[in-house]
């Protein structure tokens, strides 16, 4: 049995939240597949989650990308993060330089199959046009 509700924020905003379906009491998980899978569409559904739509004034990662990363000049001087942020991030965590410049183009590479897919989606027409809107802006900033 799926449990699910309606959840109010302070503010008034609905929530949709669900009880999680697929763990086992043990904490292992049932072998789980949705549409995506069976499709063999699931990288192609997955990449084109966009949290901010639902939550537009929350910051664009969950936890800071290193020690002081809001001190960078680039933070500091935008207030997000850019490609000098991900770029010393990569550093960080030795990532080969030209593997994090290849991870940081790929977004504008695929810039217009991201919008085609975006037109397919079941969006309304003002999320679509919304959703462009980020995918363009965050391009924007690793650029």
């Amino acid at each position: 049995m799926i449990i699910t509700k309606i959840i109010y924020y302070k503010e008034g905003t609905p929530a949709y939240i669900t009880k999680r379906f697929d763990v086992k009491s043990d904490g292992s998980k049932y072998q789980q597949e949705d549409f995506a899978q069976l499709s063999n569409r699931t990288k192609e559904t997955h990449d084109l989650l966009s949290s901010i739509i639902h939550t537009p004034m929350e910051s664009d990662t969950a936890l800071g990308l290193y020690k002081d990363d809001i001190d960078s000049p680039f933070y500091s001087t935008y207030g997000y993060y850019g490609r000098e942020n991900f770029l010393e991030l990569a550093t960080r965590l030795g990532i080969l330089p030209q593997r994090a410049e290849r991870v940081l183009n790929a977004p504008r590479e695929k810039e217009q199959a991201i919008y085609a897919m975006t037109d397919h989606a079941f969006l309304s027409e003002e999320v679509k046009i919304l959703y462009k809107k980020n995918v363009t802006d965050k391009i924007k900033r690793i650029q």
